[in-house]
């Protein structure tokens, strides 16, 4: 397998991807239509003769000539449900089609990319529609769930609960709840770990059933500490100065815009753990990954929320001559 299309591929799970496929040497071609990812996420790749980046909506026809499709395009957070959820819903199921159509022009692979933790049902029917279009037509499609995921490449504006508490922690706010309490259970994933899961079900030998990504299964307080700790560490700071240190996490009903907590019905069904059928598989523990995102925020976060200056996450055509 040579060449790879990623749909999504600018945003945080599908940029990391790019990163090791074409650090394998392999060509990649990147379709992003902005809404959600970045174009600065890739664009330390725009000299590199095996990289194009292609800004397109998946809900329009597309065809390329590639051995492996990776659809990562299937809006399912709470923000973009909220925002649009009839919208988003369509993404999922147009999209999917599509790439499934262009998937069987190429006589290419598909993997489909999909969170567990799902505010609408877009995610769910794509799915479903994928693997009777695959059983009827003889398509390889291959599926993989993940958790929530966290890493360096994170949307500074999204409802995450690691990159809101670290946002907060590096401006010195108090670190809040989520809807619920500091006991909340949340279930995330370092994105090398989602990459590294992507990689090998390529290369499985059969057709896996649905697989599901490893995670932690961690509480709201338990990353706030990691998160506190870390932007210490970073800045130089002390609880006494810092409102958001351990003594101010707080446990109430958070106001729109803030943490997310889970989905009631995450889709953990139906899926095999990726590690069972693909052997072993690497992982990053809890406290060195969230402190590694606190970093990364840490060395950017004066250019996140300068629009003026036309920031290191700009979404639009500003990106491109920010880092042309």
């Amino acid at each position: 397998m040579r060449r790879f299309l990623i749909l999504g591929g600018a945003g945080l799970v599908g940029s990391h991807l790019c990163d090791r496929l074409l650090a394998a040497g392999r060509e990649v071609i990147v379709v992003d239509d902005l809404s959600s990812g970045s174009y600065a996420n890739v664009a330390h790749w725009k000299f590199e003769p095996r990289f194009a980046f292609v800004e397109h909506d998946v809900r329009s026809a597309f065809d390329a000539k590639v051995d492996v499709i990776f659809h990562l395009a299937l809006p399912s957070s709470r923000a973009s449900c909220r925002r649009d959820p009839v919208g988003a819903a369509m993404t999922c199921i147009d999209g999917t089609r599509l790439a499934l159509d262009a998937a069987a022009r190429a006589g290419a692979r598909l993997v489909i990319v999909t969170s567990t933790e799902r505010w609408g049902h877009g995610a769910r029917s794509a799915e479903s529609f994928a693997l009777d279009f695959a059983k009827q037509r003889g398509l390889d499609v291959r599926i993989v769930r993940h958790a929530s995921v966290y890493g360096a490449r994170m949307a500074p504006d999204g409802d995450h609960v690691v990159s809101t508490l670290a946002l907060r922690a590096l401006r010195g706010e108090t670190l809040e709840g989520g809807r619920h309490d500091a006991t909340d259970t949340y279930r995330v994933v370092h994105v090398d770990e989602v990459v590294e899961t992507l990689v090998r079900t390529i290369v499985a030998s059969h057709r896996p059933p649905p697989l599901l990504a490893g995670y932690a299964e961690t509480s709201f307080e338990t990353i706030a500490r990691i998160v506190t700790a870390a932007a210490h560490t970073t800045l130089g700071v002390t609880g006494t100065t810092m409102r958001g240190s351990v003594a101010t996490v707080q446990g109430n009903t958070a106001p729109h815009g803030s943490v997310a907590s889970f989905s009631n019905t995450p889709s953990l069904e139906g899926a095999l753990p990726a590690a069972h059928v693909l052997g072993p598989l690497p992982s990053v523990e809890l406290a060195d990954g969230v402190a590694r995102t606190v970093t990364w925020f840490a060395a950017r976060i004066a250019h996140f929320f300068d629009r003026e200056s036309r920031g290191a996450f700009a979404r639009t055509d500003a990106a491109r001559e920010t880092v042309s």
